[in-house]
């Protein structure tokens, strides 16, 4: 269990990272369409305006995995001339899971209505938030941060 975790890259083949890669990413696209996020960034997750359209977050996805692979096939080939195409497509898109995860929690406001009433006022925060806000508020900065090094690790 802790190879699949830390290397999911070594235990399963690539077709199969490659399958699970584009139907999760597909899904984080609709998850970032019903919550009208967008992934404007190769790393980062937005919440948009009601106003856009349902296809943005398909094309940010688009458009961010394409451009990271450009970026890091053409670094691989300077430092290994055997480096395959499936492999760096298949971490960039493993590496994108925690992402999508980050604009599920944006579902229902349930991360949203915390974190804005403790960013209300930046130089005294409202300390009116109830335990269970502080727990949530927490909990998800800790699983943020576990998944931002997951993702460059990988």
């Amino acid at each position: 269990m802790k190879k699949i975790l830390l290397n999911p890259l070594a235990v399963f083949q690539e077709n199969q990272l490659l399958i699970v890669g584009l139907i999760v990413t597909l899904f984080g696209s609709l998850i970032g369409s019903l919550t009208n996020s967008r992934f404007d960034g190769v790393l980062d997750c937005h919440l948009g305006s009601n106003l856009m359209p349902w296809f943005h977050p398909f094309l940010d996805n688009f458009i961010n995995i394409i451009v990271s692979f450009a970026l890091f096939f053409a670094l691989s080939k300077m430092i290994n001339k055997k480096s395959r195409a499936i492999d760096i497509l298949n971490t960039i898109l493993i590496s994108r899971f925690p992402i999508y995860l980050t604009c599920a929690a944006l579902m229902n406001n349930f991360m949203m209505a915390p974190a804005f009433k403790l960013v209300e006022n930046p130089l005294l925060p409202n300390l009116s938030l109830s335990a269970f806000e502080w727990f949530i508020i927490i909990i998800s900065s800790c699983l943020s941060l576990f998944c931002l090094i997951w993702s460059i690790a990988l």
